[in-house]
């Protein structure tokens, strides 16, 4: 999650070069980089549950890495 958060940025400014140009100089996979972007949408309290090794059982990498609801109260009836 914190490579995510750190990657943010760097996409947001994808107007200036594309993302995956720096993504290939940095020798990152565009389908990575996909995954990674995607724990960048996960509401805020379930990201510091995950950080502090505080969630749920059901809270697993593999569940976080399938699909999930873009709004953040839907998040939370779902990995919970």
């Amino acid at each position: 999650m914190p490579r995510a958060r750190g990657r943010r940025p760097e996409v947001a400014q994808a107007n200036s070069r594309p993302p995956t140009n720096s993504q290939s100089a940095r020798g990152i996979a565009p389908s990575y980089m996909t995954l990674i972007m995607r724990l960048t949408l996960l509401a805020p309290d379930i990201v510091e549950a995950i950080l502090d090794g505080k969630q749920v059982p059901e809270v697993t990498l593999a569940r976080v890495l399938e699909p999930f609801p873009a709004g953040w109260e839907a998040q939370k009836f779902d990995l919970s």
